[in-house]
């Protein structure tokens, strides 16, 4: 399996279905802001910055009224869902949560991530970051990824992933 979309069978034997290409024709898309657009059409992949707990919950089963195939709703979570849905929880850093040396604690970001993310209608995240950080001065990456070894990155991306998953 080469994602675990457990909430939506009917995703994932789409998903399932698709080679890398064609998935990432699906979901990667142009961005809008629920607030302001609302696109209409049968094939809109939605990548969803940021927006408010009360728009997505309303907006966002809007999207797939009436379709016989769903729209992947996807965002970047990576430090939960605080900073793309506003008035939910966010999280510190990945590198931040590695520096506690308490891989526990980013399973338990991935839980709690998950669930927002799911209650409030989104299928799929862009995270977490598993750049290998090679350069601290890297202002994209110094803090997204949770270190600068693949051990590190392994261990504390995968704990979040899995989080997220289960």
């Amino acid at each position: 399996m080469k994602y675990k979309i457990k909430e939506y069978p009917e995703i994932l034997e789409k998903v399932e279905r698709m080679g890398v290409e064609e998935l990432l024709k699906a979901v990667i898309c142009p961005n809008f802001t629920l607030d302001k657009n609302r696109p209409d059409g049968n094939e809109v992949a939605a990548f969803i910055h940021p927006t408010t707990e009360e728009t997505a919950k309303t907006e966002l089963p809007l999207l797939n009224k009436d379709k016989k195939e769903r729209t992947l709703i996807a965002s970047d979570l990576e430090y939960g869902t605080g900073k793309m849905i506003k008035g939910t929880v966010g999280f510190p850093s990945l590198r931040a949560v590695a520096e506690t040396g308490d891989d526990k604690l980013a399973y338990q970001m991935g839980v709690l991530t998950a669930k927002k993310a799911l209650e409030v209608g989104y299928h799929w995240t862009f995270s977490p970051c598993v750049d290998i950080l090679g350069n601290r001065r890297n202002p994209i990456v110094s803090i997204r990824t949770a270190g600068e070894d693949a051990d590190t990155v392994l261990r504390f991306g995968g704990a979040y992933m899995r989080g997220m998953q289960d």
